[in-house]
C-alpha cells in the first residue's frame, strides 16, 4: 500500500511542437499485490469553506460544484456531508471512473487526484470583505475487495486565502491510514443513497 502528496508526472500537450510538460498530482495512493484484479478504489469527499474575520471563522453554506457533480458544502464539522466522488451515475468507484487519474495493470491499481478549491466561492467571500477564506477538502478514501473495505486512507487539502494575494498557500496532509473492515455510517449512507445497487459493500 502507498500513499503521498504532490505525486509529480509528465504529459505530452496536444500541439505536439510543444516540449513535455511536468506537473504535479495533489495526493495519490496505490495497492500491489496478486489480488489487485479483485480490489477497487472508493473515494468519499465533503468540503468546509470558512470566512475568516481574525479568529472567528464563519462556515459558508451553499453547493460546491466539480466538473458534472454539485454536492452541499459542509457547515458543521460534527455532521460532515460525505459525497461519493464520481462522476458516473451507475460506478461509485474512483479507479474506474476516472481512467485520465488511475492506473491497473496485472498487479496494482492506484489513482491520484488534483481537487479544486472552489474559485468562484472563495472569491465571492473575500469580494465580500473577508479578509481571509479557507477551503478545505477531506478525503476518505476505502480499498475494496469483494463486498467489504480492506484498508482506509484520510487525506486533507487546505487552501489559505487572504485578501489583495495571488496565490494560497496550501497544506496537504495524509492524516491516517489503516486496515478497516466496513464503511462508516455516514460514508455508507452517502454510497447507498446515491448508488443503491451497492448497498451490499459493507
Amino acid at each position: 500500500m502507498s500513499v503521498g502528496t504532490a505525486v509529480p508526472y509528465s504529459y505530452q500537450p496536444k500541439d505536439p511542437t510543444k516540449p513535455v510538460t511536468s506537473a504535479q498530482f495533489t495526493f495519490g495512493y496505490g495497492y500491489s499485490g496478486a489480488l489487485s484484479a479483485d480490489t477497487r478504489w472508493l473515494q468519499f469527499i465533503e468540503r468546509e469553506i470558512d470566512s475568516m474575520k481574525g479568529t472567528v471563522s464563519t462556515p459558508v453554506a451553499g453547493d460546491f460544484t466539480a466538473g458534472t457533480r454539485t454536492y452541499p458544502l459542509t457547515t458543521s464539522a460534527a455532521n460532515p456531508n460525505w459525497s461519493v466522488d464520481s462522476d458516473s451515475t451507475s460506478d461509485p468507484f474512483f479507479d474506474a471512473t476516472h481512467s485520465g487519474e488511475s492506473w491497473r495493470d496485472a498487479m496494482s491499481v492506484s489513482a491520484y487526484d488534483s481537487p479544486s478549491w472552489g474559485r468562484r466561492i472563495v472569491q465571492a467571500q473575500l469580494q465580500a470583505g473577508a479578509p481571509s477564506v479557507i477551503s478545505r477538502a477531506h478525503f476518505d478514501i476505502f480499498l475494496i475487495r469483494d463486498f467489504a473495505p480492506i484498508f482506509r486512507i484520510e487525506v486533507e487539502i487546505t487552501w489559505t486565502f487572504t485578501a489583495g494575494s495571488q496565490r494560497p498557500s496550501v497544506s496537504r496532509q495524509v492524516k491516517s491510514t489503516g486496515p478497516a473492515a466496513s464503511l462508516p455510517t455516514a460514508q455508507k449512507s452517502a454510497l447507498v443513497a446515491r448508488y443503491p445497487t451497492f448497498a451490499y459493500i459493507r
